[in-house]
Order: C-alpha cells, then sequence, then structure tokens
C-alpha cells in the first residue's frame, strides 16, 4: 500500500476495472506509483507484482539514458495490434513518461486517440505538465501526494532527523537514500557557500554527490528565508548560519538562483570545475 495516497489507489483500483482506457499516475517520485500500477496489474493478469514486469501481456516502457525514444513507442503500437497472449486483457505501462521525446509522445496519440479493444495504458510521472497537452487531454489523471513526515518514518521503520525529512520532501525512496548519508558533509559544504571558501576542495565531486550537496545546500537557504522573514525552523543548520550571518531575503533569494542553475550545468555536459569554482567564489 502507498501511505497516505488510500484514495488515489482507490481510483485506480475502480478504473482499472474497465477494459480499454487511458490514465496517468501523476504526483511527486518516490511514493510507488509504479509498484502499484503494477500490483494491480498483477491481480488482473493473476501473478505477482514481479511476474507482471515481465508478463506477455504487459508492455513496459522505461527510460535509457533519460530518454524514452521513439523506437520504443514504435514497438509498443506493435505490440497493441498483437493478441492477448492469456486471451485477456493487455497493459502499456510508461515510466516517467515526461522522458518521452516530441516524437514519441506525437506516436503515442495514435493509441490514446484509438486504444485498441481489451487494452489499458498507464503513463508514469512527477512532471505532468512536461507533457504535451494533446497528450494530457486524453488521460484520466489520478494524482498522487507527498507524504507527510510521520508517514515516511512508519513507512522506513525508523525515526528520521529533521535533515533527511526535509530533503526527503514527502517521498519515501528519497527518505531511503538520505537516511544514512553523512550530513556533516553536507553542512561543510553549505559553510563553504555561504563562507565563499575556496579552499573546500582541490577536486569538484562527481555530479550525484553535488546535486545532493545542491539540494541540501537549497533547503537550508529556504529555511534561513523562513528565519528572516521572522518564522521558526527545525533545521539546526539553517538556525546556526541565519544567526550567525543574518543575511537579507533578498541576498538568499539569489543564491538560490545561484545554486539551482550551478545544479542545472553540473548536472550537464559543461565544465564542473569551474561551475563548482564560480560556486564558491564568484559575487553573490
Amino acid at each position: 500500500m502507498i501511505l497516505g495516497n488510500e484514495k488515489a489507489n482507490k481510483i485506480l483500483e475502480e478504473l482499472l476495472k474497465r477494459d480499454t482506457l487511458s490514465i496517468c499516475l501523476s504526483g511527486p517520485e518516490g511514493l510507488g506509483k509504479k509498484s502499484k500500477a503494477l500490483e494491480l496489474i498483477g491481480q488482473i493478469l493473476k501473478v505477482n507484482t514481479d511476474e507482471a514486469a515481465v508478463h506477455a501481456d504487459l508492455f513496459f516502457v522505461e527510460p535509457t539514458n533519460s530518454l524514452i525514444k521513439l523506437e520504443k513507442i514504435r514497438e509498443l503500437l506493435e505490440f497493441s495490434h498483437l493478441k492477448s497472449y492469456s486471451g485477456g486483457r493487455k497493459f502499456a505501462l510508461i515510466n516517467d513518461a515526461h522522458l518521452m521525446n516530441t516524437e514519441s509522445q506525437n506516436a503515442l496519440l495514435k493509441i490514446l486517440e484509438d486504444p485498441p479493444e481489451g487494452q489499458t495504458i498507464i503513463l508514469i510521472t512527477d512532471k505532468y505538465d512536461e507533457l504535451l497537452s494533446t497528450i494530457r487531454s486524453r488521460l484520466i489523471k489520478v494524482s498522487y501526494k507527498k507524504l507527510t513526515d510521520d508517514e515516511i518514518k512508519t513507512a522506513v521503520g525508523r525515526d528520521l532527523s529533521t535533515e533527511v525529512l526535509i530533503l526527503a520532501d514527502g517521498s519515501v525512496a528519497k527518505a531511503k537514500y538520505y537516511m544514512d548519508y553523512d550530513m556533516s558533509g553536507l553542512t561543510d559544504f553549505v559553510r563553504a557557500f555561504l563562507y565563499r571558501d575556496g579552499n573546500y576542495t582541490t577536486k569538484e565531486p562527481e555530479a550525484e554527490d553535488f546535486k545532493v550537496m545542491a539540494t541540501y545546500a537549497i533547503c537550508v537557504l529556504k529555511e534561513m528565508r523562513k528565519i528572516s522573514s521572522g518564522g521558526k525552523s527545525d533545521l539546526h543548520d539553517a538556525n546556526i548560519f541565519q544567526n550567525k550571518l543574518k543575511i537579507r531575503a533578498e541576498i538568499i533569494d539569489r543564491l538560490l538562483i545561484k545554486l539551482d542553475q550551478a545544479m542545472s550545468l553540473y548536472m550537464g555536459n559543461f565544465n564542473k570545475k569551474n561551475i563548482f569554482a564560480d560556486l564558491m567564489m564568484g559575487d553573490f
């Protein structure tokens, strides 16, 4: 069960009683949308969740190198014209559907406009607005919401720090990823960034490590902004740094933009050494 999303699960379960329709499961990543879809498909196909993922009557699409190419959608279209292996219903499941390029989405329209009898198409995304409007208009949207901190702690079966819960941002998957992360290293990065410490590191971090560092720094800055406006924060680092530095809200906003831009560039094909140096030593 996806904790905190019982209503969405019930809607999905009821929708899947119909045998010809197109659905989109939309909401933050890490909520188990894919697992729930496979579980319910498995029940209909009379197999378990693992078997459902490789069943002959399910065409399962996942991105390769952060992209769902046209060729894969063409394979799905070919699958749609085949008879059911088991003589019953057929399913197409597209995970991270927003990673279809424009050509892929336009090709998918062919099947969404005229779904084959007995086939259910399910798209899963955490970026619903990145789907073409022509795609969205042909889907029944089922919305999943972020989990509460208590729901996340229940799901992982242990207590979690404020830092982990803020980084998790309502996602069990993120909470599991961050709960054993070295938070002292993240604090050191935020300190170096705020104090303009160009000697923080002599080597730029790997892209995924930088993404975590920048994400945590953004979380801290957002909490610092809240404090600067008279609010309160449970995040220790935000309280420590804001009480010492007393950074104005407009400066924090500029820092947030700088971090967000640096993270986007760092994850791309750009000079990471220069990006990291500018982040640590460049002007606010």
